[in-house]
């Protein structure tokens, strides 16, 4: 009879632990991609690639996103910063906070307790207006061109908006990775202009914009 209550009360605790362990965030998830922007592109999506153990709808998730900023109190001269307001599972950052590059990362915990889980980090790096991606035909970088593509990432369509009145957006290319055309667009009207991706695969593109004071500028987008 002893035996028996004592294989009773261990199986009883095993299950419990077994049912504790089901009901705590196990992993956090992971976040992508490393990102290489010219100095007038704004940031992309900050996406998940893999979900929490166990996921969102197995159990309630509350995120957070913290950024890498400057610190001149600290050592290193940096320190990690919980950004307000993103309980999201994707995120959008709007500006870089550090000399040394933009660095950000996702934290989850099941709501209602402590502490965060950190998953991966993701670098956001700055290209040198000298590179040769944030570079017109001529070498000359063009500066403060008030051109807004979105959304992007883009699934069915990509709209270019140039808000400059007194430089005209006149025609424009896409070209994949390796540098092959793939579309040629002309006689844009009135600065603003939809060119349909639905036939794209998924990936990374560059749209390369020609305006009418004979200037480029080079853009990144993303086919979701």
């Amino acid at each position: 009879m002893r035996k028996l209550t004592l294989l009773l009360v261990t199986a009883y605790f095993g299950c419990s632990q077994a049912f504790a362990q089901s009901t705590m965030l196990q992993h956090p998830g992971s976040i992508c991609c490393a990102q290489e922007i010219c100095h007038f592109d704004p940031i992309e999506l900050i996406e998940e690639n893999l979900q929490t153990t166990p996921t969102e709808n197995e159990l309630p998730i509350e995120y957070a996103w913290y950024e890498l900023v400057d610190d001149t109190t600290t050592a290193t001269g940096t320190k990690w910063v919980k950004i307000p307001n993103t309980n999201m599972r994707n995120y959008q950052p709007l500006a870089i906070h550090s000399q040394f590059g933009g660095f950000f990362m996702r934290a989850a915990r099941k709501i209602g307790t402590l502490p965060y889980l950190f998953s991966n980090i993701i670098n956001v790096k700055v290209l040198s207006p000298s590179n040769p991606l944030c570079t017109s035909a001529s070498d000359e970088v063009v500066e403060g061109t008030a051109v807004v593509i979105a959304p992007n990432p883009a699934t069915t369509s990509l709209r270019v908006v140039n808000r400059q009145e007194s430089i005209l957006l006149e025609s424009f290319q896409i070209f994949d990775v390796s540098g092959k055309i793939l579309v040629t667009g002309q006689q844009i009207q009135h600065n603003n202009h939809d060119i349909d991706v639905t036939s794209f695969a998924s990936g990374l593109y560059f749209l390369q914009l020609f305006y009418s004071n004979g200037k480029t500028s080079c853009h990144k987008w993303v086919k979701s």
